[in-house]
């Protein structure tokens, strides 16, 4: 009865995943930006307490047979019965199990889980019967009690991992690092600062936040990070969708602009003696790129072979520290 009672219970949960299922690949809208991916994680935890309901009507039964001494014989084809259920409900098991896995479907797993809760208590049963015609009917109880025991384990985890998706439970850390290999390899330059992601449903969403250099272009960096959105989507089967957020180090700028303006101010003044002085000094700031530009006015005198070795060995002072650097340089002659 109770073995029958189990049975019952996975109908009604079969039906439930199949609901959550469909249910869970509508596409997102307007008020359920990350799809609805959270009703499978909704049916897995209905399944568990399902289930730990069933647990627990076993343990309250037979505890109750074995305190009022309630024992029955049962029907000679009784072991048939469960022998039988043991079989089909281990090869619903592995099927399901298989399909969960490969669907990464909570809810199918916890089904699955469900079918294999049915063999321990149809086995359970089988060895009760056995221990009733061998002259110790206590068996069946105690049986039915193990068998209980089991049950409500696989409840607690099915439950618990439920409970763990829709509370946003951190991503796996072997999927986190496969996602942040790939972003490392996409471009070296870009420091990962957070990597999150939450389950919905049969995949995961993921949230990433990136330190880019301190001179990529805005209209650059959101091509950029689209293509890496897709690429993630594409390599990593169990993401559903990437959103990635730039942080650009101002910080790190301001000292890189200060920096380079040191170096040229250095060069400059270590060959000051062999010019009259510098009009027009700009500089700019471009993506991955430093420029500055002045005029430098040198003597009449000089020829213009001087005055480009003077420019040379400004560059070469400026370029030993900045390589990406450009200088542009006009040399003028002193007005007499």
């Amino acid at each position: 009865i109770a073995d029958a009672i189990h049975s019952l219970s996975d109908v009604g949960g079969t039906t439930a995943v199949y609901v959550g299922l469909k249910y869970s690949s509508v596409p997102k809208d307007k008020n359920h930006p990350y799809g609805h991916g959270k009703i499978e994680s909704i049916i897995a935890l209905f399944l568990g307490i399902l289930l730990a309901g069933t647990g627990a009507y076993l343990i309250y039964a037979n505890i109750s047979k074995i305190s009022n001494v309630d024992y029955l014989t049962p029907k000679w084809y009784t072991p048939g019965a469960a022998l039988f259920t043991v079989v089909v409900k281990e090869w619903m098991f592995r099927y399901t199990l298989k399909a969960g896995k490969r669907l990464h479907s909570p809810s199918i797993s916890a089904t699955a889980y469900h079918h294999r809760s049915d063999v321990f208590t149809s086995i359970g049963v089988f060895f009760g019967i056995l221990g009733a015609y061998i002259g110790y009917p206590i068996l069946d109880p105690v049986a039915a009690l193990i068998v209980a025991v089991l049950v409500l384990t696989m409840a607690f985890r099915i439950t618990r991992d439920s409970i763990m998706d829709l509370t946003d439970t951190a991503m796996p850390e072997d999927l986190r690092f496969e996602v942040e290999k790939i972003v490392e390899e996409w471009n070296s330059e870009y420091k990962i600062i957070e990597t999150i992601g939450r389950r919905m449903g049969t995949r995961y969403h993921i949230n990433l936040k990136v330190r880019t250099g301190p001179y990529v272009q805005a209209v650059d960096g959101v091509v950029d990070f689209r293509q890496l959105e897709e690429t993630i989507v594409r390599k990593t089967p169990l993401i559903q969708g990437v959103d990635i957020k730039g942080d650009v180090d101002t910080h790190d700028a301001a000292e890189t602009e200060i920096r380079f303006k040191q170096c040229v101010q250095s060069a400059l003044d270590k060959y000051s003696k062999q010019f009259r002085t510098i009009g027009a000094l700009e500089y700019h700031f471009l993506p991955n790129q430093y420029e500055v530009h002045f005029n430098m006015i040198v003597d009449p005198e000089i020829t213009v072979g001087e005055a480009h070795e003077i420019t040379n060995l400004i560059e070469k002072d400026i370029y030993s520290k900045f390589q990406s650097a450009q200088v542009i340089i006009h040399i003028e002659p002193a007005v007499q």
